[in-house]
């Protein structure tokens, strides 16, 4: 007499238990995975260690470890209040280096616009790209999603503090402000490169560990409308550099966009 469970493959007899994506210690541990085949396995141990480690440190050495954090919801609020701060003041360092150009009040006032430009560009972004996550089936969170944007914009603001000596170099050494509006636009790419390329490895491993299906293509749309709604934002809040010779203005009328002002610039510099 046939057995009931006779033909039925053993993993639907006997389940795995679902994977917490956190290893007991002493757990055998394989080679790590790569992101795009899962979510790495980060031993309970070293997640409490690297929590208790500054958050910015863990994003630096120990990405798996600071998704892991997210993912799990652990002190949701007080990493944000961590990189929202570090976001204001590297974002503050750079629009500081920029208003130099001119050396008069543009130098508070950028400082005071590229956090604006940052963070108004997340706040605006951030429903786009919960409700996408939403209606494919992820079981994602406001605050993970929310925790994740930060995460990168904060990574970017990083990457533009590090090149603000660079910036600040050129600014002294020639007067051309076309070669310096294309040097920062240059800056911004790289810096919003490494933040985007971190969105997508965040975004990758909560929603895998989520139990969510992940759809690459709509992080990668979310990019493309945050990349426009970031380059118009920053096309309405300036000028970030100014005119040497001319007065402070704080804000210039809105006339034509943002691409149309980079060709002219380019043309510009090569007359």
């Amino acid at each position: 007499m046939l057995s009931d469970t006779q033909g039925i493959p053993e993993s639907v007899t006997h389940p795995r238990p679902q994977d917490t994506g956190v290893r007991e210690p002493g757990a055998p541990s394989g080679a790590p995975t790569a992101l795009g085949a899962g979510p790495h396995l980060v031993e309970k141990d070293e997640l409490d260690e690297w929590q208790a480690k500054p958050y910015g440190q863990t994003l630096i050495y120990n990405r798996a470890a600071l998704f892991e954090m997210i993912s799990q919801g652990r002190d949701l609020e007080a990493m944000a209040s961590y990189f929202l701060l570090r976001i204001l003041g590297c974002a503050a360092v750079y629009g500081l280096c920029l208003g130099f150009y001119t050396f008069n009040l543009q130098i508070l006032a950028s400082a005071g616009k590229l956090p604006v430009l940052l963070l108004g560009t997340l706040g605006i972004c951030l429903p786009a790209l919960f409700t996408f996550n939403v209606l494919l089936g992820s079981r994602l969170g406001m605050r993970q999603t929310l925790s994740v944007l930060l995460v990168s914009t904060y990574l970017t603001s990083l990457v533009l503090m590090s090149l603000a000596p660079i910036v600040l170099f050129f600014i002294i050494s020639t007067p051309d402000k076309e070669f310096v509006f294309l040097l920062n636009l240059v800056c911004c790419t790289i810096g919003g490169g490494f933040g985007l390329n971190l969105l997508w490895q965040g975004m990758q491993y909560v929603t895998q560990r989520s139990g969510a299906c992940y759809h690459p293509r709509i992080i990668q749309v979310w990019s493309l409308i945050y990349v426009f709604v970031g380059t118009q934002f920053s096309w309405l809040l300036r000028p970030f550099i100014g005119s040497r010779g001319e007065e402070f203005v704080l804000f210039r009328t809105i006339e034509g966009n943002f691409y149309v002002a980079v060709a002219r610039t380019i043309y510009a510099l090569f007359q």
